[in-house]
């Protein structure tokens, strides 16, 4: 077991790691990377930086109209800690991750080997991990991934966790070793092809370029193995449009296309639309979409979305 000294020392030396490094993604987050900020001291989490995906501890002395209720209750019950969501502070990302563990858990078995890009908080794997005992691999950009780091140290402290720094690339990455696997982008490649159960990305790939993405798409194909899934939720349209994601030369199968739950409730009118597409990989199948899904995907945008994207797009072509 490790000690909550041990816990602090490996944080301090990935951040140290990955402290003015040059790796080049997106535009979307080479601009907005510095947006981090985060620490991990004694146990627990702790986000700085304006751009925050972590939750908040849940406090008994908290007055309950500061807490937003998830699943009618006050707070999750994750690893060694309980989360909540407060109005004012924080980010609300347990409310929609909890949702789409929902969505998918009766896709995903124990013991399985899931993998999420652009993981983000990690809460979403963190659920599945705690429920199906599953070995998770979460891919994310050096300052995002801190997030996930020190709330994985948090939460679930004497697991078999190893960081980015902490890889041997010359070596081969023994995944059943470990209960979490931390991997920067440019590695990868150290995932075999055909050793996954489960891949995810929600979120994220609306903020990378379409290359970016269709990479991503070709990468879930390679290391799934046959009759696992993969799990898509990103807004119809931000920085790239949901259907230019290029499947052609993949082999899965459509199991469903559909608008969130949690995103298009009454409740949630103003928050942008979001699409879920789950895909099995199955050999001789061949789901892509077509010119009919590009021209007619626009009409799965909310209304109010529908019209700023139209002025928006509009201004770009007579300007």
């Amino acid at each position: 077991n490790m000690s909550k000294a041990d816990l602090n020392l490996r944080f301090k030396k990935f951040k140290d790691f990955i402290i003015n490094n040059k790796y080049k993604f997106g535009k979307f987050w080479e601009k907005e990377k510095n947006t981090f900020e985060v620490d991990f001291e004694d146990g627990l989490f702790n986000s700085k930086g304006s751009r925050d995906y972590l939750p908040r501890i849940f406090d008994e002395n908290k007055v309950d109209n500061e807490i937003v209720p998830i699943n009618g209750k006050k707070f999750v019950q994750l690893g060694g800690k309980k989360l909540c969501t407060l109005k004012n502070s924080g980010s609300t990302h347990l409310l929609h991750l909890s949702h789409y563990f929902n969505e998918i858990k009766e896709y995903i078995k124990e013991n399985d080997i899931c993998l999420d890009v652009g993981s983000g908080s990690g809460l979403l794997q963190f659920f599945i991990h705690q429920n199906k005992k599953t070995i998770n691999i979460l891919i994310d950009i050096p300052e995002s991934i801190q997030s996930s780091i020190a709330l994985c140290f948090t939460l679930f402290p004497d697991s078999k966790i190893i960081l980015p720094n902490e890889i041997d690339m010359e070596r081969y990455l023994k995944i059943k070793d470990y209960d979490f696997i931390f991997l920067l982008p440019n590695q990868k490649n150290l995932i075999e092809d055909s050793s996954v159960d489960f891949c995810v990305n929600s979120n994220s790939f609306m903020e990378m370029d379409i290359d970016e993405v269709n990479d991503y798409i070709r990468y879930f194909n390679n290391i799934l193995k046959t009759e696992g899934y993969c799990f898509i939720s990103n807004r119809v349209v931000k920085r790239t449009y949901f259907f230019l994601y290029n499947f052609k030369k993949t082999s899965f199968k459509k199991i469903y296309l559909k608008k969130d739950n949690y995103y298009y409730s009454k409740e949630n009118y103003r928050k942008s639309s979001i699409l879920n597409l789950l895909l099995k990989k199955k050999e001789r199948s061949h789901f892509s979409f077509n010119i009919f899904n590009f021209i007619f995907g626009v009409f799965y945008l909310k209304k109010w979305e529908f019209y700023r994207w139209s002025k928006y797009f509009f201004k770009k072509i007579i300007f």
